[in-house]
């Protein structure tokens, strides 16, 4: 059972996490050394007006603040884990969030089903999109492409993407007027 404890941390913080999972610990008591500087580097990326597309959302933390960092701009999420996306739900409806959503999906290459792999049961984060053999939770797959129409975005400025792996087929997926109106892209590991 998770250990849920809820962390304030300012207006546009207001999570309920599992301290019991990586992802949750890190939001309670912070983060540290190099993933504390991969996010500072991220949101330093993040601008008034801008519009951004949040690939692996987790539980929602990073486009929470990212949403908090643009203002008018619009951040959408895509988490293709139920449980997690059911946190994100949670955490957006409590920071009362207006320029910020998210998709019960996974992106890929191309449309179709697979499956996401459980890995840790301590790192919701870890999970990752595996081959049809392996058991795990069935899952949508669409685009980038296919889905940006979508969004109602007037640009696109900022792609972050956080996968465990599966970085390069998101990517794949990204080859038409997705990437033209891209101004950065911003990998986390």
């Amino acid at each position: 059972m998770p250990f849920i404890i809820s962390r304030y941390r300012s207006k546009w913080n207001k999570a309920k996490v599992d301290v019991g999972d990586y992802i949750g610990h890190c939001i309670y008591f912070g983060f540290n050394g190099t993933e504390r500087k991969s996010y500072e580097k991220l949101f330093s990326l993040c601008h008034p007006g801008f519009y951004i597309v949040d690939i692996g959302a987790n539980i929602g933390y990073t486009s929470l603040v990212m949403s908090s960092l643009i203002k008018t701009g619009a951040v959408v999420g895509f988490e293709p884990d139920p449980y997690s996306y059911q946190q994100i739900l949670g955490t957006y409806k409590r920071n009362e969030q207006t320029n910020v959503r998210c998709f019960n999906i996974g992106l890929g290459e191309q449309p179709g089903i697979a499956f996401l792999e459980e890995r840790l049961e301590t790192c919701r984060g870890a999970n990752r999109i595996a081959a049809k053999d392996v058991s795990g939770i069935e899952i949508k797959l669409d685009t980038l492409d296919i889905i940006f129409p979508q969004l109602d975005f007037k640009k696109l400025d900022l792609i972050k993407i956080d996968v465990e792996g599966y970085e390069l087929k998101i990517l794949k997926g990204a080859k038409g007027d997705t990437r033209g109106d891209l101004n950065r892209c911003c990998l986390l590991r």
